[in-house]
């Protein structure tokens, strides 16, 4: 029997279009194991190399700990924590903004 236990992709941010981000889930059971890591770098792959894109953002919840380890472990770097007065990001106050541009990523993981 197959069983979807996650999902991931890129998509561009609601309220900022121009920004690309990289968006994951997957089923607490199978947290834990190095899979959303994985998924993550597929998409950073995916995006850079295939798409051709020069950056991909991350937005999280600054208690969202276990995500915020996934992010920079696959080399992404802290921006800002997005307010509510920028208009650019008004549904994400508080959140934290993080980014990679492909020559950054070129440099850390295609050696």
């Amino acid at each position: 029997m197959k069983r979807v236990i996650g999902w991931c992709g890129l998509g561009s941010l609601d309220c900022k279009p121009e920004d690309v981000e990289i968006f994951y889930g997957l089923a607490s059971e199978y947290w834990g194991q190095g899979l959303a890591t994985e998924a993550a770098k597929a998409m950073l792959h995916y995006g850079f190399d295939m798409m051709g894109l020069k950056r991909i953002i991350a937005v999280v919840k600054p208690d969202n700990i276990a995500l915020r380890k996934i992010i920079e472990k696959i080399g992404m770097k802290f921006e800002k924590i997005l307010k509510m007065d920028d208009i650019h990001y008004s549904g994400y106050d508080g959140e934290l903004y993080y980014a990679l541009t492909k020559d950054e990523y070129s440099a850390n993981f295609k050696q």
